[in-house]
Formats: structure tokens, sequence, C-alpha cells
């Protein structure tokens, strides 16, 4: 498991490019037949992808959790971005197509991962917070993903905020989960730009061509500073750094929160005249 210290805003103003991606970016988010997960020191948030080809990949405790299991006490949110795949929790299957997702609760025991196609592999993307309370495991169909239309198309940020694991939905103890969909003709999200002092925030972006990217501003509204995100990469946003970005074309991200509360509009806008 990959290890992500905390970063300051003072450390933040004297890295050069290559040591920002280091602390900040996770450049490989999916590995064919593996469990590629990261560990962020920021609300000990755990982030990655589950990408089954040909065997089954099973949810396995690691040295930086230690507990007898991976979700003893910590719970899991995904989300699949490829082909169909099955998720199996203490011995009740689920077949996740497409964009849809689940829940699983604190101290399930046992968490595998298949895909119904090698030619097709899933891409099970997850997020994990600590968690000391049990909330029902539950697959999250279409049906139940509250669509949130916001942005304009004068302003070229038109998107959908998708919530999939919320206050008002999907029960949990603090993760909230959901994806970003920017909306063709339009390239900018996240705006008024904003900071999330009482929880953190991570994003993985994908359906960016290969010949594309997405630019993410970061650090403090005074000292701002920006990161080249290419498909299939993540971020995790430290909770007194604002966030907001553009692409060179629309594109979709997974969003993830944890931290003090549930309450989504709990932000602190900052204004975008205060910006440099």
């Amino acid at each position: 498991m990959e290890i992500k210290y905390s970063i300051s805003p003072f450390e933040l103003k004297t890295l050069n490019t290559r040591e920002m991606r280091d602390r900040i970016l996770i450049e490989k988010v999916f590995a064919p037949d593996e469990a590629a997960l990261t560990y962020s020191f920021d609300e000990r948030f755990i982030l990655g992808g589950i990408m089954p080809v040909h065997k089954e990949i099973k949810l396995e405790p690691a040295d930086e959790i230690r507990q007898e299991y991976f979700l003893r006490t910590r719970e899991l949110g995904l989300i699949n971005i490829g082909g169909a795949g099955t998720v199996t929790a203490d011995g009740e299957s689920f077949t996740v197509g497409f964009e849809e997702g689940m829940y699983i609760g604190c101290e399930t025991k046992e968490v595998s991962f298949q895909s119904a196609d090698p030619e097709n592999p899933a891409k099970f993307y997850i997020t994990s917070a600590l968690a000391f309370k049990k909330y029902p495991t539950v697959k999250i169909t279409a049906d139940m993903v509250s669509n949130n239309p916001c942005g304009s198309k004068e302003g070229a940020s038109e998107r959908i905020v998708k919530k999939y694991i919320h206050k008002d939905g999907v029960k949990s103890c603090q993760l909230m989960m959901g994806i970003n969909s920017v909306q063709p003709g339009s390239v900018w999200n996240t705006l008024p730009t904003h900071t999330h002092k009482r929880r953190v925030e991570c994003f993985m972006y994908y359906k960016i061509p290969e010949n594309d990217f997405y630019i993410e501003v970061i650090g403090e509204p005074e000292e701002s500073r920006h990161i080249v995100i290419r498909n299939e990469q993540a971020i995790v946003s430290a909770a007194w750094q604002m966030h907001f970005g553009v692409g060179t074309c629309c594109y979709d991200f997974i969003w993830a929160m944890a931290g003090e509360n549930q309450e989504f509009p709990d932000m602190d806008v900052v204004p975008m005249t205060q910006v440099k």
C-alpha cells in the first residue's frame, strides 16, 4: 500500500512540480489483477483501484491498518467504471455494472472482487474511511442516485453532481461518495471555489482521452498552485486548501469526503476575486 503524508500550506509553497506530484497525485489508480491502494494521513483515507482480470481479488488487511481484517473499523464505498463485475461481501454476491456502486459497512470480514469478462474487466474504484458503527451493505443502482444539475452553459460549467452515499440516501458513518459529470461543451467545475475545513475530499478523474488532461487549482487562495491530472489518476485535497479546475475536454470524476460531518453544503466559499 502506498503512503501519502499530509501536506501543509507552508510546505506546498516550497515544492517544485515533481515534488508536488509525488506528494499529492496518485498516478496509477488501476493495475491488472491488483488492489492498488493508497493510504493518506488526511482523515486516514484509503483510496484506489481494484481491477480483477483473470483472478479473484480479496481485500486483505495491511500493516497500516493493523486489524485482523480490512473493514474491522472501516467502511467502504465503491463505484465501478469498467465492465460488469461481482463483489462478494461475507458470502453475499452483488453484480455491479458500469457506474453502479456499493456501500459496505464496517465489521464485514471478507470482501472479494471478480470480473464477468476478462476482455472487459471491472474497474472498482474504492474509498474507505474509519467507522465504528455498522450500517447495512447496499448495492447502489442508477435509480438510487440523487442527480443534482448545477453550473451553466454560459460559464462552460454545466455539470451534474450525482450523490451515491450521502446523509439523505445510502447511510454511512462519515463517508460520502458520488460522481461529478461535466457535460459536453463545458470544462470548468467546482465554481465558485471553496474549502472543506471540516472534511477531506479526494477525486479520481476518468473519461479523459489520452491527449487531454485536467488542471486542478489548489493551495491557498492568494498562493495558488496547479497540478495536471490525466485519465484515471487521483488526488487527495487537504481540508485547508481550495480546489477547482478546468479540462481540455469534458470529463467525469468520482468524489469522496470524510470528516466532521455529512452536511453537503458545509463549505467555505472563496470569492473568485481573491484567487491569485
